[in-house]
């Protein structure tokens, strides 16, 4: 199996993936999450999953020219309550976390791997990072999250109702979980999950043993659970496109760049061994 750069938006990170504020430069100590949202369910006590906004929202964030107009937007929705809208709001802060820090050492940064990257690679190199610095040419150094921001909005966004914020705080804080807890957040993202909590539950399979069982059994590999999940959320709806942004972040953030036709592709050519991509394949099929 080759070595891979796991995506999470945690992207990845992700992916998978959150949170959205009530203005873009708003303290995070401030935010909150819209008075009408529920209570935490316990992740004993799974709650119904649903889509992250509708399929046009999802849309506009992989199709954006302008993601902190988006934002602008999200925040809105996030403000009057909307936790799923909180959750792709901060994926979109994620997504451009890392142009927003230091946009000049980005772009040079960007050069210099170009210089020792084969040519063939280093043009889909250029175009993931180009990609990710003009859909966030606005975003400023205060927009980026430190790592304490990231875990303090998703403990909110999870108390709110998240299902995808809570898969991502057993990513982040698996001894929080018992197995039982890890085993119901499974099953209940197994059932109904939308394609931005099985990227979180994703990264969870990679830090959560039972996380990780429930899911697939003892059969499976960190690697190969992650990425079966990607591959089950690309079948509910993500965009595994190569400009999408679960491929983008593969190839700008973890250097799994080429001619990919989709994720699946790059999974099968760029990621792991004929027989590996046969043994996630099989494992994607099971989960659903």
């Amino acid at each position: 199996m080759k070595r891979l750069a796991i995506y999470g938006l945690v992207v990845a990170a992700a992916a998978c993936l959150l949170f959205g504020l009530q203005r873009l430069r708003t303290p995070e100590s401030e935010i909150a999450v819209g008075s009408s949202a529920p209570s935490l369910a316990k992740p004993s006590q799974p709650i119904p999953s649903r889509p992250v906004l509708n399929g046009k929202s999802k849309s506009r964030f992989e199709t954006a020219p302008d993601l902190y107009a988006l934002l602008q937007q999200l925040n809105d929705e996030a403000s009057a309550g909307n936790v799923d809208a909180g959750w792709l709001a901060m994926k979109i802060r994620l997504y451009c976390g890392e142009f927003a820090k230091d946009p000049p050492s980005y772009m040079e940064a960007t050069k210099g791997m170009m210089a020792i990257v084969p040519k063939p690679r280093a043009q889909v190199y250029q175009q993931a990072r180009s990609r990710i610095a003009n859909k966030c040419s606005r975003f400023e150094k205060d927009d980026a999250l430190s790592r304490h921001q990231v875990d303090e909005l998703t403990a909110k966004l999870a108390a709110a109702g998240s299902v995808a914020a809570q898969a991502s705080e057993l990513a982040s804080h698996p001894d929080k979980f018992s197995p039982e807890q890890a085993n119901d957040l499974v099953k209940t993202i197994k059932l109904g999950g939308d394609s931005e909590s099985l990227l979180a539950l994703g990264d969870a399979v990679v830090t959560s043993a039972p996380a990780r069982e429930a899911a697939f059994g003892s059969q499976a590999t960190v690697e190969e659970a992650q990425i079966a999940l990607q591959l089950v959320a690309c079948s509910r709806g993500l965009d595994c496109s190569p400009s999408g942004a679960l491929m983008t972040m593969y190839c700008a953030n973890g250097g799994v760049c080429g001619s990919f036709f989709n994720f699946r592709d790059l999974v099968r050519r760029g990621l792991l061994t004929e027989a590996g991509s046969q043994q996630v394949d099989t494992l994607a099929q099971t989960f659903h």
